[in-house]
């Protein structure tokens, strides 16, 4: 019985950890976005270099500009398909 309420409270103060970190986490992001951090991975290709895959994905197959460019053939599928 005891046991049972120990676990029962250890569970419920590690809930309410989980729920402040996720809050704390939530409202830094938030901060560092209106501050202009911008957030994610940088891209691997520049604006003129995804522009020149466009351009010439008629003239070469995805997998020569893949190789050329060094990123993935779904990189290439990605430009090439949202225009």
């Amino acid at each position: 019985m005891m046991g049972s309420l120990t676990l029962n409270l250890l569970a419920s103060f590690a809930e309410f950890e989980r729920a402040l970190i996720i809050d704390r986490t939530q409202s830094g992001r938030k901060r560092a976005m209106e501050s202009g951090v911008k957030m994610g991975r940088k891209p691997t290709l520049s604006r003129q270099a995804q522009e020149a895959i466009r351009r010439r994905y008629g003239e070469e197959t995805g997998t020569a500009l893949a190789k050329k460019y060094g990123v993935g053939l779904r990189t290439i599928q990605r430009l090439t398909t949202c225009i």
